[in-house]
C-alpha cells in the first residue's frame, strides 16, 4: 500500500507542478502583454504631451499678441483723450467767444432798434 501512496502523491505532484507551471506561463504572457500595452501607451501619451506643449506656446504668444493689442489700444486711446482736448481747447473756446460776441452784438443791435435816440434803459 505504500507503493500506492507514493505514486498517488508522485502523480498529485506533478499534476500539481503542471498547473504551477501552467499558471507561471499565463502570468509570464500577461506581463508581456502589459510590457507590450505600456510601450503603446507611452508613445500615446509623448504625442499628447507634444501637442499639449505646442497649445501652451500657441495660447502663450496669442496671450502676449493680445497684451501689445491692449497696450497699444490703451496708447490709441490716450492719445484722443489728448486730442479731444486740444480740440476743446483750440476749437471750443474760440467758437464760444465768437457766439458770445454774435450774441452782445444783436442785443446792442435790438437795443439800438429799439431807441434810436441811444438811450439806455
Amino acid at each position: 500500500m505504500a507503493e500506492w501512496v507514493a505514486a498517488v502523491a508522485a502523480v498529485t505532484l506533478v499534476a500539481a507542478t503542471t498547473l504551477l507551471v501552467a499558471a507561471l506561463v499565463s502570468v509570464v504572457r500577461t506581463v508581456r502583454h502589459l510590457r507590450t500595452t505600456l510601450a503603446a501607451l507611452e508613445d500615446d501619451a509623448r504625442v499628447v504631451v507634444a501637442a499639449a506643449q505646442q497649445a501652451v506656446e500657441d495660447a502663450r504668444r496669442e496671450v502676449d499678441g493680445l497684451a501689445a493689442l491692449v497696450e497699444t489700444a490703451g496708447a490709441v486711446g490716450d492719445r484722443m483723450d489728448r486730442t479731444s482736448r486740444l480740440v476743446a481747447r483750440t476749437v471750443t473756446s474760440p467758437v464760444v467767444r465768437v457766439m458770445a460776441i454774435g450774441a452782445g452784438t444783436r442785443r446792442a443791435v435790438q437795443r439800438m432798434r429799439e431807441h434810436p435816440e441811444g438811450r439806455r434803459r
